[in-house]
């Protein structure tokens, strides 16, 4: 399988993935020079490349029309989540990259089973320190 990574998804995100699935392709718009381009040509390029989804936080791709019947005629999976508005600079990345190494076991569970284009939307992981960290002092 084939995963492109759009524009508007962290590019961090690709190193992890590929450690983790090293038998599935990850590529990032911007290392296919494909940076900018309108999503109908994008999804057609994506299919006469063989991509199997697009991994976006471009949401609206699934209220356009066009686009949305786009993906359908390519067999393109939809995968995205929505931005955090809350965070900002490591602690934004960092829940991202969190947020698809969790979800891409089920992720490719469903791709595998998949008969027709899917749409997954992928739940942020928490991010707060309550959910990731409990501190105390370390005491003899």
């Amino acid at each position: 399988m084939k995963f492109l990574i759009d524009e508007n998804e962290f590019k961090p995100l690709i190193d992890p993935l590929r450690m983790i699935l090293p038998h599935y392709e990850f590529h990032h718009v911007y290392d296919l020079n494909l940076g900018g381009t309108l999503d109908l040509p994008l999804f057609s390029w994506m299919k006469d490349n063989r991509y199997t989804a697009i991994i976006t936080q471009d949401g609206a791709q699934l209220d356009n029309r066009d686009e949305r019947q786009a993906l359908i005629e390519s067999g393109i999976h939809w995968i995205g989540r929505k931005q955090l508005k809350n965070l900002a600079g490591m602690r934004l990345v960092s829940t991202a990259v969190a947020t698809y190494v969790a979800a891409f076991p089920h992720i490719l569970e469903e791709l595998e089973q998949a008969i027709e284009p899917m749409l997954l939307r992928v739940m942020n992981v928490q991010a707060g320190k309550q959910e990731r960290v409990k501190a105390s002092p370390l005491r003899a």
